[in-house]
C-alpha cells in the first residue's frame, strides 16, 4: 500500500493534527493558573491564533513552537499543587504532554528533511455530527491543500471498552461515538446520491480525506480510476485512554464510595416528569460487535441493583467484560426497543460499564453530575496503564453487483483497514492471513479479513510511515 505521505516525495507543506475528544485546555481539567500562562506562552511564541482549543476553536504551531509547548507543559506536570504531586491538573497535563510528545516524535521523524512541517491542535466539538463541524469550507481550509504531507494523531477514550488489536481488527460495530468513525463497516452504497454524482467523501470524516476526495462528475468515471482507490491509503496515530479522561478529576476512596454508593442507588425528578433513577442517569453502557448492526441497549430494571453493586463492592469506574465473558454483560442489558433482537450485533467482543456524567434536577435545576466528589488527589493513578497507542491504517475498496442486464456495477465502496502497533509498517503485504501461510499468533491479532485477507507488514519503522518495500 502506498502511504499519503510517501506518495508525494518532492512536495514540502507537511501537518501533523492533533484532536483531543476532551476539553482537556479547559479550566475543568487544567484550573484558570496553567490555562492562563499556557495563553501568555503562545504569546510569547508569536502564535498566530492564540486562543486555546475550546469547543471548535484550534492553535497552528511550527516545530519550535510545538516543542516549546510540550517542554512547557511537562514543567508544569512536575509542579506540586495544593501540596500534592498527583493533583488531577498535574495528571491532566501529563496526558496532555503525552499526546502533544507522541505528535511532536511523529512528525519529527517522519517529515525530518526538506519539509516546513506544522501542528494543528483541536478539541471535542470536531466529533460531533461525525466531524462534519470541525470541517471549513474548501476556500478557507488549509486540509484542502492537495500538495501538503498529513498525519493525524488523535486523542480518544475506549468509554470502559478493554480494548487491543484483537478486539480492535474483528470489531465492526461500537457503541463509542469517536471510535465508529474507524471501526463502524461502511457499505459504500451511502456515497452515491444518484447514478450520476458520486459524493466525495470517500473515507470519514477527518483531514486526511480531503487528500484522498477526487470529484467525478459521473458515476461511471470511478470505473476508470478505481485502481486510485485500491492503493491510496491514509494513516492515524490513536492513543486510547482507558477508560476516559474522567479519572484525572475522581478517584475512589471511602468518601466517595459512598457518595457513589447514594448516586447510584436513589432516583432523580425527570424534566418531563418520569422519575430517573442514578443507574440510568450514571451509568453508560459500551460494546464492541462482530456485526454490521447494533442495538442500541439499556440496563434492565431489575438489574439495577447488580449493577450498582459492580461499582461500589469492587470499586472502579468501569466494568469490562470480553469475549469469553461478555455474556455476563448481555444478562444486564436489553434493546431499547423491545422488538429488536440482543444478537442483531452479531457476536459480542467486548463490553463495559462505566460512570459518566448524567443530567438531572437537583432542587428543580438541571444540573450535569458525575456521581462521586471531586479529588484532589491521585496517587494510583499510574497513566502508563492507562494509554495505548495505535496505527489504523485503512483502504478504500470498490464494491461491484451484476445488474439484470448480466453487466457488472459499481455499487458502492468498502473500507479495508488494519489495527497495528504503532511502530509497525502495517503496509499491505501478499501473504495471504491463512495457516499455510502465517503463524497461529498473526491470526490471533489480525484475524483473516484484514486489508482482504493480507498478513499486514510486522517491520518496525521510525523515520517513515512505511518500510522500504511499502513506500
Amino acid at each position: 500500500m502506498s502511504s499519503s505521505i510517501h506518495s508525494q516525495k518532492i512536495l514540502k507543506d507537511a501537518k501533523v493534527f492533533v484532536f483531543f475528544e476532551d476539553k482537556v485546555f479547559g479550566r475543568f481539567y487544567i484550573g484558570e493558573v496553567v490555562q492562563k500562562l499556557i495563553s501568555e506562552l503562545m504569546k510569547i511564541l508569536s502564535v498566530s491564533e492564540v486562543k486555546l482549543p475550546g469547543t471548535t476553536s484550534s492553535m497552528t504551531l511550527n516545530v519550535e513552537q510545538m516543542t516549546r509547548l510540550v517542554e512547557f507543559i511537562e514543567l508544569q506536570a512536575k509542579q506540586e499543587r495544593d501540596g500534592f504531586t498527583h493533583n488531577p491538573v498535574n495528571k491532566t497535563l501529563q496526558y496532555i504532554k503525552i499526546c502533544l510528545g507522541t505528535a511532536l516524535y511523529k512528525g519529527k521523524n517522519l517529515f525530518s528533511v526538506g519539509y516546513e512541517l506544522t501542528f494543528e491542535i483541536a478539541i471535542k466539538d470536531f466529533f460531533d455530527n461525525g466531524g462534519s463541524k470541525y470541517i471549513k469550507s474548501e476556500n478557507d481550509s488549509n486540509y484542502v491543500k492537495n500538495d501538503s504531507s498529513q498525519i493525524a494523531v488523535w486523542c480518544l477514550d475506549s468509554d470502559g471498552l478493554q480494548l487491543d488489536e484483537k478486539s480492535l481488527n474483528a470489531g465492526r460495530s461500537v457503541s463509542v461515538t469517536p471510535l465508529q468513525m474507524f471501526i463502524h463497516y461502511q457499505n459504500r452504497k451511502g456515497l452515491f446520491k444518484n447514478r450520476k454524482k458520486l459524493l466525495t467523501d470517500l473515507s470519514f470524516h477527518h483531514p486526511q480525506s480531503r487528500r484522498n476526495k477526487i470529484k467525478f462528475d459521473t458515476y461511471e468515471s470511478i470505473e476508470r480510476t478505481s485502481t486510485k482507490y485500491k492503493y491510496k491509503g491514509t494513516d492515524n496515530f490513536i492513543i486510547m485512554l482507558s477508560p476516559f479522561a474522567e479519572i484525572f478529576r475522581y478517584s475512589i476512596n471511602e468518601e466517595s464510595l459512598i457518595e457513589l454508593e447514594d448516586s447510584l442507588g436513589r432516583s432523580y425528578p425527570g424534566g418531563e416528569g418520569e422519575p430517573v433513577h442514578g443507574i440510568e442517569a450514571f451509568v453508560g453502557r459500551s460494546y464492541l460487535t462482530g456485526g454490521k448492526k447494533i442495538p442500541s441497549l439499556i440496563i434492565r430494571p431489575d438489574q439495577f441493583q447488580e449493577v450498582r453493586s459492580l461499582f461500589v463492592t469492587h470499586e472502579a469506574f468501569t466494568k469490562h467484560w470480553t469475549e469469553r465473558d461478555v455474556s455476563q454483560f448481555l444478562n444486564l442489558v436489553k434493546p431499547v426497543k423491545e422488538h429488536e433482537d440482543m444478537g442483531l450485533g452479531g457476536p459480542y467482543i467486548a463490553a463495559g460499564l462505566y460512570l459518566k456524567k448524567g443530567k438531572v434536577l437537583i432542587e428543580g435545576i438541571p444540573v450535569t453530575k458525575f456521581p462521586m466528589p471531586m479529588s484532589q488527589n491521585l496517587p494510583h493513578l499510574n497513566l502508563n496503564k492507562n494509554i495505548a497507542i495505535y496505527k489504523y491504517s485503512a483502504l478504500m475498496k470498490p464494491t461491484y453487483k451484476i445488474s439484470k442486464s448480466g453487466e457488472k456495477e459499481l455499487s458502492g465502496m468498502d473500507r479495508i483497514m488494519v489495527w497495528s502497533d504503532h511502530r509497525r509498517c502495517n503496509g499491505k503485504t501478499l501473504i495471504p492471513l491463512h495457516p499455510d501461510h502465517v503463524s497461529k499468533e498473526i491470526l490471533e491479532r489480525y484475524g483473516t479479513d484484514v486489508y482482504g485477507g493480507f498478513k499486514p507488514c510486522q517491520r518496525y519503522v521510525k523515520k517513515n510511515l512505511r518500510c522500504p518495500h511499502h513506500m
